[in-house]
């Protein structure tokens, strides 16, 4: 083929795609609802193109009972029932209940019929204290609203126990030669500018004083302060006065329990080791409500009538509840101790951290020394007839519970992680409908 036919050839197929694309432009112009023009990008859709700014399409939903949650970026997220309110280290804590403490019933104006509803109630508050430092810190049951109420440094604090509502503390410690324990009794003022914090003042009790609890109305201390003839029990008020003498023992190694018939003393526990519990009337008189039972733990109900108590055997432990009045016990089949549990105001029920399987070993001795780490569960038992609830299994989260308590309503548990020092809290109302 010569130069010149092929120059034509190429020629007529310019003309011919020229006509076709002419004819194609006319056409979409007259289409009803279409778009303009194509772009060079639809000719050449491989090829590098205009850059243009993306579009988000929301899907819109036509049913008026679900909600598309995937395409929902308002959407409350959903909080656990179990949740770690604070990996700060936890000396210490009690519960702030809210100021009011029964549903509000309000009228929905979108609502035709007028229909009243119960808002939520308000949610309970954790008051804690940080180990090392002393701080003290709010936060609400499901972990928001941190709020550092004192900035007073207490170094070294290891224990703080709370009283008067949450504003007597008593800071524990060890002193720089690591063998006197000092009790430093402190009152928390809180800031009125909310852009600084409280602080705390306040005066040191006697040194070694082995063991200090609460009343139930938290407006007394019960302690345990050091004689030359052994120890005095002895209890004053939140704010340090009206000191009083209960008993005196020439033993000096009690664990305290102060439900509101009176104060009750266990023998400290060893797993090798008998012991025996308790109660203490005015006059320094001893009633023994349990005794000889090996690694002997106790925990009184507020109302002083029942006894959960712990025996150790057969390299585990064991969990009892007795009542004082028939003499009646029951095993309630979980392997934990007294310390990780906790009682209702009205004594009707139990709360705990118990572990399926533990190690083999002599407790509570070595719970107590740190030999052994449990990976808790969190049960409920009902003190009538020793029956135990599943409440959570703990989801993986290596749980040692210690200091757990209730709020007055029994909405949540609260309790500190013994293998980390954080706090937490479980959520136990039920799920709405």
């Amino acid at each position: 083929m010569s130069r010149r036919t092929l120059l034509v050839i190429i020629a007529v197929l310019l003309l011919l795609l020229g006509v076709w694309f002419y004819f194609s432009l006319q056409k979409n112009s007259a289409t009803p609802g279409s778009s303009s023009a194509p772009s060079f990008s639809s000719l050449f859709p491989f090829g590098p193109s205009k850059t243009t700014t993306p579009t988000t399409t929301t899907p819109t939903n036509t049913d008026t009972g679900s909600t598309d949650t995937s395409t929902n970026p308002t959407q409350t997220p959903v909080v656990p029932r179990l949740l770690q309110l604070s990996p700060k280290l936890t000396a210490g804590l009690t519960i702030l209940e809210p100021q009011t403490t029964s549903p509000v019933s309000i009228v929905d104006i979108n609502d035709p019929t007028g229909t009243q509803k119960q808002a939520p109630l308000p949610l309970p508050v954790v008051r804690f204290a940080e180990k090392g430092t002393g701080y003290i810190y709010d936060i609400d049951a499901r972990g928001k609203g941190l709020i550092k109420q004192s900035g007073t440094i207490i170094a070294r604090t290891v224990e703080a126990i709370f009283g008067n509502t949450g504003t007597s503390i008593i800071f524990r410690y060890a002193k720089t030669d690591n063998m006197t324990i000092a009790s430093y009794l402190g009152q928390l003022t809180p800031s009125t500018n909310p852009t600084t914090t409280g602080t705390v003042r306040g005066d040191f009790l006697p040194d070694n004083i082995s063991e200090i609890i609460p009343s139930v109305d938290s407006k007394n201390f019960f302690f345990l302060l050091p004689t030359n003839s052994g120890i005095a029990g002895m209890t004053m008020k939140a704010d340090g006065s009206s000191k009083k003498q209960l008993f005196a023992s020439p033993f000096s190694e009690w664990l305290l329990d102060w439900p509101t018939t009176g104060p009750v003393i266990t023998t400290k526990a060893s797993g090798g080791v008998p012991g025996d519990a308790y109660s203490v009337t005015g006059n320094g008189i001893f009633t023994k409500i349990v005794g000889e039972v090996n690694g002997l733990t106790t925990k009184m109900s507020p109302d002083g009538k029942n006894v959960l108590y712990s025996i150790s055997k057969n390299n585990s432990v064991v969990l009892y509840v007795k009542h004082l009045n028939d003499g009646l016990e029951f095993n309630t089949g979980l392997s934990t101790l007294p310390e990780k549990c906790t009682w209702n105001t009205k004594s009707t029920t139990i709360y705990c951290g118990s572990s399926i399987d533990i190690s083999s070993g002599t407790y509570p001795d070595n719970w107590y020394q740190g030999s052994v780490h449990f990976n808790d569960s969190l049960w409920q038992i009902n003190p009538q007839n020793g029956r135990t609830t599943l409440l959570d299994n703990g989801e993986g989260n290596a749980l040692d519970v210690t200091n757990p308590a209730l709020d007055k309503n029994e909405r949540y548990l609260f309790f500190v992680n013994k293998n980390d020092g954080s706090l937490w809290s479980l959520d136990m109302t039920p799920p709405a409908n």
